[in-house]
């Protein structure tokens, strides 16, 4: 994986709001790939964000 790729996912989901992470991360990983223009670990991502965001990973 690319890290300025992985950066600028990250970027983009923190201004992204919890309740689209969430439901992004419902999505097929071929959906979610799709919205976020991106590569085969968007979905590892988003889950993990949403976790984050939620605070359980503090």
């Amino acid at each position: 994986d690319d890290p300025v790729e992985i950066e600028n996912i990250c970027n983009k989901a923190f201004s992204t709001s919890e309740d689209e992470l969430i439901n992004m991360s419902k999505m097929s990983k071929r959906n979610a790939q799709m919205y976020w223009d991106s590569n085969t670990s968007t979905q590892i991502f988003v889950n993990k964000l949403v976790e984050l965001k939620s605070g359980s990973l503090r």
